[in-house]
C-alpha cells in the first residue's frame, strides 16, 4: 500500500509544472504572445492552436508569436498556419535563429513578419 501511495503521488508531481513555467505562461498570455522553439510535433501545434484561440477570446489586440525552429511535423505546421488565417485579431509573427522547414509556414502565415539577426 505505500508502494502504491507514493507510485500516485510521483504521478501527480510529475504532472504538475514548475511555477516558473506557470509564471512565465501567464506572463506570455498577459503579453499576448506565444513563443514556438523546437521542433513542430502535433503537441506544439495543438499548444499553440489553444493560446491563439484563448488570446482570440480574450480580446481582438494583435497576438505576437515568437519562432525559432528547424521544422518537423508539415501536417502540424499547417494546423498552426490554419489557426493563424481563422483567428480574428492579427497576429505578427517574429523569426529568430533558425526558422526553416515547418517554421517557415507558421513564419509565412502573419500578415506581418519580422526577422531578428544578431551579427
Amino acid at each position: 500500500m505505500l508502494v502504491e501511495g507514493s507510485l500516485k503521488m510521483n504521478e501527480e508531481t510529475e504532472n504538475q509544472k514548475p511555477s516558473s513555467v506557470n509564471f512565465m505562461d501567464e506572463k506570455l498570455f498577459k503579453s499576448r504572445s506565444i513563443s514556438i522553439f523546437g521542433q513542430i510535433n502535433e503537441k506544439t501545434a495543438r499548444t499553440v492552436s489553444e493560446q491563439l484561440l484563448a488570446l482570440s477570446g480574450e480580446s481582438d489586440d494583435p497576438i505576437t508569436i515568437y519562432i525559432s525552429s528547424p521544422g518537423g511535423h508539415v501536417e502540424s505546421g499547417d494546423v498552426v498556419y490554419d489557426m493563424i488565417k481563422f483567428v480574428k485579431p492579427t497576429v505578427r509573427v517574429v523569426g529568430t535563429g533558425w526558422v526553416a522547414s515547418a517554421a517557415t509556414n507558421i513564419y509565412l502565415a502573419a500578415k506581418k513578419r519580422k526577422s531578428l539577426f544578431v551579427a
